[in-house]
């Protein structure tokens, strides 16, 4: 009965591209509302950082109190999934492993495909806009992902578009 009162937080790890991209459509705050805490390794801040060589004011991200840094220990495996990855990526799909996270945030498909390798379970920025409509924290996704094409350059298949839409009932 002591356990009853307790909620268990997944533990989420994310790569850049999540992060970036919904920082970009003004969509960040999703992300603490979903998950409560996102933890990324240091080399993935360190690609958020770059955001500011572009002329963004990128102290929502800085200042962001629900993403946590925390270091993936294994360095040689990180050096293998670098000869696939890069850095962020690597260090990325390593600490999913490490700390036996529940979810790993990341888009590219190349990259989900070897994350996938290892047994991890992954959602990109389309499963976390599918998500937070669920939960009534957005009206409706195709502003969300018509933005992400239009602002972030983000790449989707005409026929994704149309299959995220129909999940989503719109």
């Amino acid at each position: 009965l002591e356990n009853l009162g307790k909620i268990r937080f997944m533990i989420v790890i994310s790569d850049t591209s999540v992060i970036c991209n919904l920082f970009l459509v003004d969509q960040l705050n999703l992300l603490p509302k979903l998950f409560n805490t996102v933890i990324i390794p240091p080399k993935v801040y360190d690609e958020l950082l770059e955001m500011k060589n572009f002329n963004f004011d990128i102290t929502p991200i800085t200042n962001a109190d629900f993403i946590e840094i925390k270091e993936p220990s294994n360095r040689s495996f990180i050096n293998e999934l670098l000869l696939e990855l890069d850095e962020g990526e690597s260090e990325a799909i390593a600490l999913a492993i490490e700390v036996k996270a529940d979810i790993l945030l990341i888009d590219e498909i190349k990259r989900r495909t070897v994350a996938e390798k290892f047994g991890l379970e992954i959602t990109g920025i389309l499963g976390i806009l599918l998500r937070a409509k669920s939960k009534g924290m957005i009206p409706e996704i195709r502003p969300v992902i018509d933005d992400l094409i239009n602002t972030a350059n983000f790449f989707i298949s005409k026929k994704l578009y149309n299959l995220i839409l129909q999940k989503a009932g719109e």
